[in-house]
């Protein structure tokens, strides 16, 4: 990255005392955000730059998303990537009045990456496939079952730890940081059928303490170590595999949409699901109920030949 490039388009003359590095220093010391999202926009801002051997320009910006396409991205990585850029380049003209070359820019239509929910028999086909003979199995059963009664996510599950299963009310619970939280400030209800295989996985592990993980590694190389979200969505496909219920719209996420879906088929009002799925917009839980009106009330059901 060279000043000169910067120097093409100079209308006030700010861009002759930085490079694109240093400028893309000010512009992520100027964020009020979250770690991960700093660390994203640093690295598509990089990559974006890495590639430039011209001027800033639309038909740049537009080559550069060709590219992330090329690379395979999922279609809202890459919209988060081109973000980074609409932002870089509307705080640079609000800066030194650099011409905003990102502004007319679109990200890409997002794919629907909806899940389907598993049915009462298929949950008991699911916890059915996990054979009961050691540590291991005790701990993937006592997690597909809380899943499937809470609606954790991974991210959840993985960051969980044995200090935040307490007592609330006379009822046992866990406390969750959730996607895109910086703490632990929500938590489900543990019902005796969601604690009770938790209790007896822990029981296998002997001595600990708050601070350890509520669920770690087994495995010869990581034994004792937290689980990671990667390693909880490989051992959940695994069992979907073995109970005959994988396919490209079921996988781990599915099962906290069965939850919300099993919640609402039980009865349980908006209120209370948002509440529990820990939904921040009401909106998102309503598509929930939304879809299951869709299919009771259905007009294809009308259509007589």
């Amino acid at each position: 990255m060279t000043t000169e490039i910067i120097k093409a388009r100079d209308p006030t003359g700010l861009q002759q005392l930085f490079s694109w590095d240093q400028l893309i220093d000010r512009f992520i010391s100027s964020l009020d955000t979250k770690p991960p999202t700093i660390e994203l926009y640093r690295k598509a801002l990089s990559y974006f730059f890495r590639g430039l051997n011209m001027p800033p320009s639309r038909q740049a910006i537009l080559d550069y998303k060709h590219a992330l396409e090329q690379r395979k991205l999922r279609s809202y990585t890459i919209n988060a990537y081109l973000t980074a850029i609409r932002q870089f380049f509307a705080w640079l003209e609000a800066e030194s009045g650099f011409p905003n070359p990102a502004k007319s820019i679109k990200g890409l239509k997002q794919k629907d990456q909806s899940k389907d929910a598993l049915t009462g028999v298929q949950c008991r086909q699911l916890l059915d496939s996990v054979i009961l003979n050691g540590a291991m199995s005790r701990r993937d059963y006592a997690i597909l079952n809380l899943m499937l009664r809470t609606g954790l996510r991974t991210i959840e599950i993985s960051r969980a730890n044995l200090g935040d299963i307490q007592t609330q009310d006379g009822a046992f619970v866990l406390w969750v940081q959730g996607k895109g939280r910086d703490e632990k400030d929500r938590f489900v209800l543990l019902t005796p059928e969601a604690h009770e295989p938790i209790l007896d996985y822990i029981s296998s592990r002997g001595t600990l303490h708050a601070e350890n993980p509520l669920f770690v590694s087994h495995s010869k190389h990581h034994a004792g170590h937290r689980l990671s979200t990667r390693s909880l969505r490989k051992m959940t496909s695994k069992y979907l595999k073995k109970a005959g219920l994988k396919s490209d719209r079921i996988s781990a996420h599915s099962l906290r949409h069965t939850f919300v879906t099993l919640a609402i088929e039980g009865g349980a009002t908006l209120p209370q699901v948002q509440a529990s799925a820990r939904h921040v917009s009401p909106q998102t839980t309503m598509r929930y109920f939304h879809n299951r009106d869709r299919i009771k009330n259905a007009a294809e059901k009308v259509i007589k030949f």
